[in-house]
């Protein structure tokens, strides 16, 4: 939700964007795979910022110990993954965030 609008925004504004999809479908897209901790290097090539939101659903499921274990690892593996790519890409970033929750309650 806040990707998509993100994206639409920096398309308005011109800017160059790319995206990490477990299934590309876009030129814009690129694959990745946590298990295999693989990242297509091209997304990487160029870059200045990562904007990271991802995460399992909280309200998915039960929390379990186990689901507690994927609900963590889903937060802090991918992050790993990218700082790991671009460390040995020697990619210069000037910002880095990274989100896993979002919410918005209204009155």
């Amino acid at each position: 939700m806040i990707g998509r609008q993100l994206c639409r925004d920096l398309e308005k504004l011109g800017a160059d964007y790319r995206i990490l999809s477990r299934s590309p479908k876009s030129s814009k897209e690129f694959l990745w795979n946590l298990e295999e901790n693989y990242i297509d290097e091209k997304a990487l090539i160029g870059i200045t910022d990562i904007v990271h939101l991802a995460g399992a659903g909280i309200a998915d499921k039960r929390w379990s110990n186990s689901r507690k274990r994927v609900l963590v690892n889903s937060r802090t593996q991918p992050p790993r993954l990218l700082y790991d790519k671009i460390e040995g890409l020697n990619v210069q970033l000037q910002s880095f965030v990274s989100a896993s929750g979002i919410g918005y309650y209204g009155l």
